[in-house]
């Protein structure tokens, strides 16, 4: 819902949702950006040709599509988890409702309730 209707890239919510450390507003932007061109360049594009191929029938380009797409999206986290500074020996966990609605202010906070519940995090 969120990757289309806000164009919120699903990896960069998870990653904020498990990264144990805390970060500065500036290192979230800068990741934020950062995953921003990424699917924008790359992931929107694949999802964009794998939805075009849905109604076809190309049952392997599909699920080819499918595959690119997941692939890209882990080539994203990695890239992430690589790129954040680790957080320290015996950092706490993360509020992760409030870092959610530190960084997408614009959602509503039953929303974020919802994904942190369907996440396992009551």
């Amino acid at each position: 819902m969120w990757q289309d209707r806000d164009r919120i890239a699903v990896m960069f919510v998870l990653f904020a949702c498990w990264h144990p450390a805390r970060l500065t507003s500036a290192q979230w932007a800068a990741l934020k950006q950062a995953s921003d061109q990424w699917n924008d360049d790359v992931t929107r594009r694949i999802r964009s040709l794998r939805r075009r191929t849905r109604h076809l029938d190309w049952p392997e380009g599909y699920r080819a599509l499918q595959q690119l797409e997941l692939g890209s999206e882990r080539v994203e986290a990695a890239w992430l988890a690589g790129r954040a500074c680790p957080a320290p020996e015996g950092t706490l966990p993360a509020d992760r409702q409030f870092r959610l609605e530190r960084l997408f202010p614009w959602l509503p906070g039953t929303e974020i309730a919802e994904l942190l519940n369907a996440l396992g995090d009551s």
